[in-house]
């Protein structure tokens, strides 16, 4: 591991982090009223944009978040959709959990709803794990989580899997500084950054095309050769 990531914790099954409040106190030591409105105020922006983005830039910022987290080695499987299978079936993200003595596979599926999730994907992705033999599953969406999902999350040591949902997410986000950033003592949307992500989810969605339209080119060209 790199000494940037070496003190870094990965994201915890325990949903450890503290709510919105200690997020505001720790901007210059401020307890306000005021400052606490303000920090609401971004959380709501924050969301909002999570929410409306494209996929692919969700699951950049959800990337992201692993890596700053702590966890190394994240790579995306290459959905660009927020709905359809993914190509590595179960999986939209993969990472390595390290320590001083041992590394670890994990795996993520990222969930950009406003409805609650369901069971089905918790079974989805502890499959997943079993077939590629993951150590940890992690399920991030901006929704929340069905109880039948968080009892099926719980139901097995062998493939554990930690749900993370909305406003945690949003905890997380703010901790990691990413999609927000600290100007003059308050919190406010990185909007750089969240630009730059429009951008590259342009360039994303072109290659997928134009690899398409070179897979149906390829395909045809085999079909007539036979």
């Amino acid at each position: 591991m790199d000494n940037k990531n070496r003190d870094k914790e990965p994201i915890s099954t325990s949903n450890s982090i503290s709510n919105s409040n200690s997020v505001s106190n720790s901007v210059s030591g401020s307890n306000s009223v005021q400052a606490q409105q303000d920090v609401q105020d971004v959380r709501l922006a924050l969301r909002e944009a999570l929410e409306t983005m494209e996929f692919a830039a969700f699951e950049l910022i959800m990337k992201r978040l692993l890596y700053r987290s702590g966890y190394v080695s994240v790579q995306m499987s290459g959905r660009s959709y927020k709905r359809g299978r993914t190509p590595r079936g179960g999986l939209d993200l993969s990472a390595r959990s390290n320590t001083e003595l041992s590394s670890s596979l994990v795996i993520a599926q990222v969930k950009q709803y406003r409805r609650v999730v369901s069971r089905r994907f918790v079974d989805e992705l502890r499959g997943a794990m079993l077939r590629l033999g993951a150590g940890q599953g992690l399920l991030l969406s901006m929704s929340r989580f069905s109880q039948v999902a968080h009892d099926a999350a719980r139901a097995s040591a062998v493939a554990p899997i930690a749900l993370i949902e909305g406003e945690y997410i949003l905890d997380l986000l703010f901790a990691y500084r990413v999609g927000v950033v600290i100007c003059d003592g308050k919190w406010r949307l990185d909007d750089n950054y969240l630009a730059n992500l429009k951008h590259l989810d342009c360039l994303q969605k072109r290659f997928m095309s134009t690899y398409s339209m070179t897979s149906h080119e390829t395909s045809s060209s085999n079909r007539e050769e036979r």
